[in-house]
This record gives structure tokens, sequence and C-alpha cells, in this order.
């Protein structure tokens, strides 16, 4: 968010721990067994309902400065209530002026949703959705948006890391959770998932990365305007990406309305093994260089690759 509305903190809470199937295993006896048994899971299941309103929202501070010293917060909550998916990514989305820079949240039904903050900071903010895009893979099939990273060299680009739900479809036609959403196709990856280069502004899919033997869990955006992408546990490599590699290229040249598929990475770093972060470590020398260096982040170890 820009100067004059104060800095904004995002929080998305998950269950970590399901409730237990087998907390009433025991048959009740008698009738005030049964009662309390009867309470007890009517209590469970507003927990759970609780839960679930929750999981499919973010919650968002923002924060002004009253005076030196003094910041006074103010909550808003993002999210579809009534049957919506739960939120799995997000982060800051930068946008070209006169756009306003936006918070894009990632559902596992597949929806990104970029919302905008207006009316200046604190109890003044007032959040709206401005885009609603829908991901499917080919023929339909279920799509979990796993994270998102912004490409900050390419304004209003985004790299979204899809997993393919081979149990489930959404089926033809299907929309996801609300209406008005722009339907984007994704060609079924290979293995477990898929990452999607996104221009949100037309809704477009502009190529997919397809190396990885697992569902990329973490991205970067790096200095140069590439990116790097880390496969899960079963892929454990790091893969670095080109900017040419999603460059927009005329249809003509991409076969009509077919997205781009790269299979290759211009450099593939095995020694970091399955990473939880990746971030880019740019020379901060006075007069500086392009160089950049790549920390990669798992438990209490930090490789840093040059």
């Amino acid at each position: 968010a820009g100067p004059s509305s104060g800095p904004c903190l995002a929080v998305a809470f998950h269950q970590a721990r399901p409730f237990d199937p087998a907390a009433f295993r025991l048959v009740p006896q008698g009738e005030e067994q049964r009662r309390r048994r009867a309470e007890a899971l009517a209590a469970q299941a507003a927990q759970a309902a609780a839960f679930e309103r929750v999981a499919a929202s973010v919650t968002v501070a923002s924060l002004r400065a009253e005076s030196p010293g003094a910041v006074q917060p103010s909550v808003s909550v993002l999210g579809l209530a009534g049957g919506a998916a739960r939120v799995t990514a997000f982060g800051c989305l930068p946008r070209a002026p006169p756009a306003a820079d936006g918070l894009v949240c990632g559902t596992a039904d597949g929806a990104l949703r970029v919302w905008v903050r207006t009316g200046g900071g604190g109890d003044d903010a007032v959040w709206r959705c401005e885009e609603h895009l829908a991901l499917r893979f080919g023929g339909g099939a279920a799509a979990t948006i796993a994270c998102v990273e912004p490409l900050t060299a390419q304004l209003g680009l985004l790299a979204v890391s899809c997993l393919h739900d081979e149990g489930g479809s959404a089926g033809e036609g299907v929309e996801p959770h609300g209406s008005g959403a722009s339907l984007l196709r994704v060609p079924l990856p290979a293995h477990g998932g898929a990452v999607a280069i996104l221009d949100v502004a037309r809704s477009a899919v502009l190529a997919t990365l397809d190396a990885h033997t697992d569902v990329v869990r973490c991205m970067c955006a790096l200095p140069d305007g590439g990116l790097a992408t880390g496969g899960g546990p079963q892929d454990r490599s790091v893969r670095v990406w080109a900017r040419s590699q999603w460059e927009d290229q005329p249809r003509e040249e991409r076969g009509g309305d077919a997205v781009p598929v790269r299979r290759e990475a211009t450099q593939t770093l095995s020694a970091p093994g399955y990473v939880f972060a990746l971030a880019a470590l740019p020379d901060a020398n006075p007069g500086g260089s392009k160089l950049f260096a790549l920390a990669c982040a798992r438990y209490n170890t930090v490789r840093i690759c040059l």
C-alpha cells in the first residue's frame, strides 16, 4: 500500500488438527448421557462451521500513525461466506499505475481474487474485490492454489502454483464459489502440479512451467525478471526460469489460443533439496551490480546459492 494509506498485515488461519472422529465412539447409556452427547455434537458442529468460515477468509490489519510512536490498527475481514473454499495462498500484487496495488488470495477451488484498498487507512479503509479469476486444468479437472508470487519486474504478472487434484473434478461449466469469475484454462501437468504465469489485468495465461515432479511449494521473483521455484518432497530441487520463457508471443506463433508449456528450466539446483522458502539477495555494495544470490531455507538451515 502507498505511504499515505499506511502498511497492512494480512493473516490467514488454518485448522492444523482435525476433529477426532472417535471422540463420541462410546454408546450413551441412559437419557442424560444421550442429552449430553447431543449437546456435545451440536457444539462440535458449530465449532467446525466457525473454523470453515475463518479458513475461507483473510484478516487484514491496516495500520495508521496517529502521532509519532502511536499506531492505530483497523481490522478488516475479506472473504465469502456460505460455502467458499479455504484460503490456501495470498500475497501482495504490485500493479502498474494508475491501478492500485492489490492483495491476491488463492483458494482450494482454484479461485483467485484481487482485493484493493480504497478510502485511505485505518477506520476509513474499504476493501473491494476488483478481479475474480478461476483456474481449471484441461477437461475441467479441479485445481488447488498452492502458492502465489508476483513478478515484481513485470507489474501485473503473477506466478501461481496449481495442484492437480486427481480425485476431483470441477466439471465443465461449473463456476467456483461466487459468480462473475473469468475462467482460465491451464494445460494438465505431467505430474502433480505446474506453475501458471498469469497476466491478471488481461485475464490471460502466458505460459505454464511444468518441470517439477511434485507440486511447487515456494517461489521467488528474481531481480533479473526470472523466477525460482522449489518443488515438493518428491521433487527435491530448485529450478530457475528466465522471463523470456513466458514473454508474451503473437498468437500465430504460439498456436492460436494454446498456452505454451515450458518443461526445461534454464538451471536446475539439486543441492538445496526440498526447501520451504526462497529469497533473492541482490548485491548491496555501493554502485551495485546485476549479480544476486539465492537463499534456500529448510528447517534451521539456509543454503546460499551463487
